[in-house]
């Protein structure tokens, strides 16, 4: 029982930290997004350059998905 006890404890505890990542993995999605349509918007404006260098980087490719 205790060996049942534990399992399904570990099963309970896996299935929170796969939700958890859904879950940032999503929320870093549309914070990536968001940047790259900013820094779209400040290309066709012609200030790119007013981004700092960190928002110049191209996104994506992360993980294979």
């Amino acid at each position: 029982q205790d060996m049942t006890d534990i399992a399904n404890d570990l099963a309970a505890r896996l299935n929170s930290v796969e939700t958890s990542l859904a879950v940032v993995s999503n929320e870093q999605r549309s914070i990536n997004a968001a940047h790259l349509g900013f820094a779209d918007v400040l290309r066709e404006l012609g200030e790119v350059g007013a981004l700092p260098p960190g928002e110049r980087r191209e996104y994506g490719g992360y993980g294979g998905n």
